[in-house]
């Protein structure tokens, strides 16, 4: 069953958190088929169907990983039905997961095939885990030198998902937030290259809903325990925190939240 040499290592994202065996067996699966594979674990506590969450991670990623690394993505929630199956080669990194949108920032970028081969998957298929099934099969078998094409044929219109971009109102910016860590730091969509100046300088004010402010800081310690803060974190976006709180929990803010940079 096994072939003999593989290239990169294998990063695991997933919804499926550790509970139960839906992340082990998957990668039972790849060693069975690429027994010298390495694997990397991304993280495998997305909440539950939750692609954008997903893609904002993966995203802020793949430019601390070697070449040739292969993402195999499974946040799935049409799994079983007739939602296509992707793998995507972009010239140094590959990309396997559900056509959902999860990997909308890699699909301009490269060769993007729909997975539909029967020989590079397991025997008998579950309409509920393509993950164990179909998609580690497939991830095994790109490691082992598969050729992407020996997959299925080339994707022509890949789902694609929206991208959340700060906008301008007046002499106020509106953004939201995008990504929530598990320190309930509520990440923006507010990037470091465009924004650091205006809200370090105090040129803008970061304000969330019924006007409650978040003064910058350089890091989380420069604000007494308790008190709310607002820094470029280490997505390097404008991110809301509490120090030694959790932000999200304490003013109920969440994925979506809005987010505005007020004119002082």
């Amino acid at each position: 069953m096994a072939d003999s040499e593989t290239k990169g290592p294998i990063c695991l994202l997933t919804d499926f958190g550790i509970e139960d065996n839906y992340v082990g067996v998957m990668k039972g699966v790849i060693q069975s088929i690429a027994p010298g594979c390495v694997m990397i674990d991304l993280s495998h506590h997305i909440p539950p169907q939750d692609i954008r969450s997903a893609a904002f991670l993966l995203d802020h990623s793949i430019a601390y990983f070697p070449q040739g690394t292969l993402f195999l993505c499974v946040i799935d929630p049409g799994v079983g039905t007739h939602r296509r199956k992707l793998a995507i080669d972009c010239g140094g990194h590959y990309f396997i997961g559900p056509d959902n949108g999860l990997l909308n920032s890699f699909l301009d970028a490269g060769r993007v095939h729909q997975i539909e081969s029967d020989r590079h998957r397991l025997p008998q298929v579950s309409n509920t885990f393509h993950g164990r099934d179909i998609f580690a099969p497939a991830a095994a078998h790109l490691c082992c030198g598969v050729p992407l094409a020996d997959l299925g044929p080339k994707c022509q219109d890949p789902i694609r998902m929206e991208s959340s971009e700060p906008t301008r109102e007046g002499e106020d910016w509106l953004g939201e937030v995008v990504y929530v860590d598990r320190f309930g730091n509520l990440v923006t969509n507010f990037d470091s290259d465009r924004f650091l100046g205006v809200v370090e300088t105090g040129d803008f004010r970061v304000q969330t809903k019924g006007g409650v402010e978040w003064p910058f800081a350089r890091t989380y310690a420069e604000v007494p325990n308790e008190n709310r803060c607002s820094v470029m974190g280490g997505f390097f976006r404008l991110e809301l925190s509490i120090n030694c709180g959790n932000a999200s929990n304490r003013l109920g803010l969440s994925t979506g939240s809005q987010v505005c940079l007020v004119k002082s």
